[in-house]
């Protein structure tokens, strides 16, 4: 990876550092990203795909027909995903009623990016769902999945530190914006969940950025990636690096661990680049 493309932070690196710095190793230098497919995340990409067609028609040409942009966004979202006929069907179903919910509002923009500088030729990237407008306000639009669990997803979104940095660095870049609203769509329907940030949300999203920085740079300058043995495996789930962080493993072992169970993917293709 280049240098110029390790400086550019963000929130699912910054997870990955804090929770293993190996992970973010593997992920951020190697370019290792496991070839067998999460469903659920499969299903959220798809969703987040078919909206941000759908949303980009419909800004550039308002006066079209809803359902027929929706229409082609499907069409055009078909390829590159690993899903199951089920969990395919669920997927569509998902982005029908997210799309339903979202004709409520006016739609700034899909997927907008936004970058902060922060020294040594550091930045803090973020891009949001949308840009969102109604009754005069304007919100950051954020889509989520679930099979089944959109109470725990409300109770994570409103403690959790995610929608907070995407709002702060979209102040940082001079766009206002009064809270978020989280679209949590399940194959039944769409739930509106209205998150509001105070000063002291803001102020724990700046520090967040800044210490995440901070470590960063510590371990870039260290060269040294320590193993944290307790995310090796959680309750319901195995790291996907793990086979390649055994003690005294061979390097034809490690060679042919990558080749049959990773792809090199760089993860600023995330935002549509590569760094």
């Amino acid at each position: 990876m280049s240098d110029s493309s390790l400086k550019v932070l963000f929130h699912t690196k910054a997870r990955e550092v804090w929770e293993c710095p190996m992970k973010y190793y593997w992920r951020n230098h190697e370019h290792l990203t496991p070839k067998s497919k999460n469903p659920n995340m499969e299903r959220g990409s798809y969703v987040h795909e078919v909206m941000n067609r759908g949303l980009s028609s419909r800004i550039s040409a308002p006066t079209n027909d809803p359902e027929e942009a929706l229409a082609i966004a499907f069409q055009e979202s078909q390829e590159g995903y690993f899903m199951s006929s089920e969990v395919k069907s669920d997927a569509d179903s998902m982005a029908l009623f997210l799309w339903q919910k979202l004709q409520y509002y006016t739609v700034h923009s899909s997927e907008k990016l936004f970058e902060i500088p922060l020294k040594d030729g550091y930045t803090w990237r973020a891009k949001l769902d949308s840009i969102l407008e109604v009754g005069g306000r304007k919100w950051q639009g954020e889509y989520k999945t679930t099979s089944q669990y959109a109470s725990n997803l409300k109770r994570l979104y409103h403690s959790g530190i995610q929608p907070f940095l995407y709002l702060f660095v979209a102040r940082e870049c001079g766009e206002k914006l009064d809270g978020t609203k989280m679209f949590i769509t399940t194959k039944k329907g769409c739930e509106v969940e209205e998150v509001i940030a105070t000063d002291d949300q803001f102020e724990m999203a700046r520090r967040f950025i800044y210490d995440t920085y901070d470590y960063v740079v510590l371990l870039e300058k260290l060269g040294y990636f320590p193993k944290n043995r307790t995310a090796c495996v959680q309750l319901i789930s195995e790291c996907p690096y793990r086979s390649l962080c055994v003690e005294k493993a061979s390097k034809t072992y490690v060679e042919e661990a990558v080749g049959l169970m990773f792809d090199r993917v760089d993860p600023l293709a995330h935002y549509g680049e590569v760094g």
